[in-house]
């Protein structure tokens, strides 16, 4: 919000926009392609580099416990993680990175600053979070800059990798 007041930009400028319903479907199944593509990524760096123990600590940290918390994850990733993520990365970051560098040099920088954003947390997030973010970045161009729908997908995405979270500790 101190961004949106400090550049004058409203919502409606930095990509907040009307979804149908068709949209939010197509958001669920990208959400999953893209959960796939990340954990793949993932995957591949523990196959190469072995496990890493302060991933496996933050996990059990920050994965739901219970239904009831389940459900309060969910509910905080949908309504603020997603749309305050890409509100930033995508509605300022990419919009003006791409407005100044252009379209594939302002989506590409906007990715590796997502992901290496993430990297804060786990240094081994930085390549799947980027391949997040590059599908992120490319869904919100092909949609007209549509904050809303890829706030709708990162939300969905961070639901599901919570729940799988929370199903694996059972």
């Amino acid at each position: 919000m101190i961004f949106m007041r400090r550049n004058k930009a409203n919502l409606n400028a930095l990509g907040f926009k009307k979804v149908s319903v068709a949209t939010i479907f197509g958001m669920t199944l990208l959400a999953v392609m893209m959960l796939f593509s990340a954990a793949t990524v993932a995957w591949l760096q523990n196959a190469i580099l072995g496990p890493d123990p302060s991933e496996e600590a933050f996990t059990r940290l920050v994965s739901p416990r219970d239904p009831a918390q389940l459900l309060i994850l969910i509910t905080f990733s949908m309504v603020l993680v997603g749309p305050v993520e890409e509100l930033f990365f995508r509605g300022y970051v990419q919009k003006g990175l791409e407005d100044s560098l252009g379209r594939v040099k302002g989506w590409i920088l906007a990715s590796i600053l997502f992901g290496l954003m993430h990297g804060f947390n786990i240094v081994r997030a930085i390549a799947p979070t980027l391949v997040a973010g590059l599908f992120l970045g490319f869904i919100w161009q092909r949609l007209g800059r549509n904050t809303t729908a890829v706030a709708i997908m990162h939300g969905i995405y961070d639901s599901i990798a919570l729940t799988l979270s929370f199903l694996a500790a059972i």
